[in-house]
């Protein structure tokens, strides 16, 4: 079979990375060197760490990583922040029956969750828009839940039409110190108003990093495109869940609810500063943006017990021997004081080999290959996605061999473990996938991809 220019490019990446693991003292005791900087202040704290605190003439890409972690809120804060939320419900042709049934009845129960401080607002769309009900305080929950279960099917499916009139009943009563999230639950294909994908992540990305609106995502059954529902909660900086039976949503709303019921930290923002002698090759982990020198990573609000974490391959310049520092700055606000942790890194250029290849950091490393590995399964699953079956096979062969051929202290941390579990799996279901009905490849591709979504965000 004719390999693809991906592909190719794909196994080159692993060779590097393969070739990288060997410089390992042994295989089964790699050092475990720390040369890290963490700090701590409140129930924020920030680690980061360079793979390897040295680099050589020959050995000038690297990973830097970075994690953010959230702790249980301060007693002070056990009173779950108000909300100002936008439930957008598709009711195209295809939520006939059951499933438009339980959108009416998850939509319900999320209404008797909410008090007189919330703010609620239901979207509903086809190929049409209409505001059910516009942002209101959530006073008169019977009122709400009457226009709720008149909600009937019909029509196609303007999924970022209704979006935008969620993001819009959202902005009209934004408040900084609100939860502000729009909803978002379709079991189709977007096929009128704006569909290109590209597009729709955009306008995603630009309310989450410019007007403080996250999203989240609820796609039903099998029909939907599970990567666009998952890139957009990415970029809005939300959750992306699937939900293979109409009959959970309920449950899936409650677990949404709860996750937003504590705030930590509000307007979070990383700002990593690189050195002139840097040049950045590909971030992982969170979306950013670039500002001269200086890689921002918006994480806006963080809630109890989450974690964030960005890695960044970088290369070195050839013409500089010069030391690598990475600045980090996390900025935040806690209990309505602004908070700041600093932390700087060094990497220094050196001819001695021994020297490096004894002091790789096992924790970064392990970073490196979980995010690795989740990248190797996706492109496993997009030749899954179009019939390239023999490459997807090889892929996640090449994937194992990937994870396996790492130090006992990496492919057996938790992270890694969890990756070739879910790596394993998927090799297995595709054995035979020619022969699989279509309905069951639909199921296997959204349930290996939201468990891959769910390893890469650390949820």
């Amino acid at each position: 079979m004719k390999t693809t220019l991906s592909s190719l490019l794909l196994i080159a990446g692993i060779s590097s990375i393969v070739l990288l693991s060997s410089f390992y003292r042994s295989c089964d005791n790699p050092s475990t060197t720390e040369s890290d900087d963490r700090k701590e202040r409140g129930p924020i704290s920030m680690r980061s760490a360079f793979e390897n605190p040295y680099y050589t003439s020959n050995d000038r890409v690297g990973h830097f990583y970075a994690e953010v972690k959230s702790g249980e809120a301060n007693e002070h804060e056990t009173q779950r922040a108000p909300m100002n939320l936008s439930v957008v419900i598709d009711r195209s042709g295809s939520m006939a029956g059951e499933k438009i049934r339980n959108a009416r009845l998850a939509a319900c129960f999320l209404v008797d969750q909410l008090n007189e401080n919330d703010i609620l607002s239901i979207v509903i769309y086809d190929g049409s828009v209409d505001v059910l009900q516009s942002a209101i305080h959530v006073s008169n929950r019977s009122a709400i839940k009457a226009k709720i279960n008149q909600i009937i099917d019909r029509g196609g499916t303007n999924l970022m039409g209704g979006a935008a009139e969620g993001y819009a009943q959202v902005k009209r009563n934004y408040r900084s110190q609100y939860i502000n999230r729009v909803l978002l639950l379709s079991d189709g294909l977007a096929n009128e108003g704006i569909t290109d994908p590209s597009q729709i992540r955009n306008i995603v990305r630009s309310k989450s990093m410019n007007e403080d609106i996250t999203l989240s995502t609820f796609g039903v059954g099998r029909d939907y495109n599970e990567d666009l529902m998952t890139a957009m909660a990415e970029n809005g900086n939300g959750n992306y869940y699937f939900i293979d039976n109409s009959e959970k949503i309920s449950s899936i709303f409650e677990k949404e609810l709860q996750g937003l019921s504590t705030v930590v930290a509000r307007n979070t923002v990383l700002d990593i500063q690189i050195p002139d002698h840097v040049t950045i090759e590909k971030v992982y982990g969170s979306k950013y943006v670039q500002e001269g020198r200086t890689l921002r990573i918006r994480f806006n609000t963080l809630f109890s017990n989450e974690t964030k974490g960005i890695l960044i391959r970088y290369r070195v310049d050839p013409a500089s021997n010069t030391p690598v520092n990475f600045y980090s700055n996390l900025s935040y606000v806690n209990q309505e004081r602004k908070q700041a942790i600093n932390l700087q890194n060094r990497s220094d250029f050196t001819n001695n080999k021994e020297l490096y290849t004894e002091n790789f950091n096992a924790w970064v490393s392990t970073q490196v290959t979980a995010y690795e590995s989740n990248e190797i399964l996706e492109s496993a699953m997009r030749e899954v996605d179009r019939g390239h079956y023999d490459e997807a096979k090889k892929l996640v062969k090449q994937n194992e061999s990937y994870i396996q051929s790492k130090p006992a202290a990496v492919r057996n941390a938790p992270e890694v473990k969890s990756a070739s579990a879910v790596n394993a799996s998927y090799h297995s279901k595709i054995e035979n996938v020619e022969e699989m009905p279509a309905e069951d490849v639909k199921y296997l591709q959204k349930d290996t991809k939201s468990s891959n979504y769910l390893l890469r965000n650390k949820k």
